[in-house]
């Protein structure tokens, strides 16, 4: 079984050293099993990469890429490590305004937490909550877990994280496009050095 520690427990589901890697399996299956047609599967492999510091509106976060197969960006966001948690300020060029909290910490089975913020102009509020600790496998290994669901109405998102990786797993459920979005770790590669803050 895999497990980890990090040095700060407000890190302990996001290593926070320059060059950290996560890749990552990822299946979108389109429709189910209700109607005539056999639902439709795509997999595909990505990696996230923790790239620097940068700040957002005067805050110091973290920058993370995403990349595919072919090394293209196909996705970035900044987070930020509080005391009470872990926030997104902003995914590709847009940014929530507060920063959106998708994890609070101290992280305890039962926690609940909710969310309002504004993104591309919308409303967006989210109903957060620390479901149980869960053994689970990915191709990554064996971890020990936080399950994670947040509730933003049509969109439904459970993430697994696990101490001193992170994010080990994660499923999206578009229920308007009877669409799930399911990302599975292969492999984590920590980095050496806490990452140098950008002006």
């Amino acid at each position: 079984m895999n497990s980890a520690t990090s040095t700060s427990p407000a890190e302990t589901y996001f290593p926070a050293s320059d060059g950290s890697r996560w890749k990552w399996k990822k299946t979108v299956t389109i429709g189910d099993e209700t109607g005539p047609l056999k639902p439709t599967v795509f997999t595909s492999t990505l990696e996230s990469r923790l790239v620097g510091q940068e700040h957002v509106d005067g805050i110091q976060c973290f920058r993370v890429e995403m990349v595919d197969e072919f090394g293209n960006v196909v996705q970035t966001e900044h987070l930020s490590i509080r005391p009470d948690g872990h926030y997104r300020h902003s995914m590709n060029k847009d940014q929530f305004t507060p920063p959106l909290r998708i994890l609070a910490l101290p992280a305890k089975v039962g926690t609940r937490w909710k969310n309002s913020c504004t993104v591309q102009g919308i409303r967006l509020s989210t109903s957060s909550n620390i479901e149980a600790e869960e053994t689970i496998t990915v191709p990554a290994g064996t971890f020990e877990t936080i399950r994670v669901k947040v509730d933003a109405g049509l969109l439904t998102t459970t993430t697994w994280y696990a101490p001193g990786i992170g994010a080990v797993k994660q499923s999206v459920n578009k229920s308007i496009q009877s669409q799930r979005d399911d990302s599975e770790l292969e492999a984590f590669t920590p980095g050496d050095a806490p990452p140098a803050p950008k002006s």
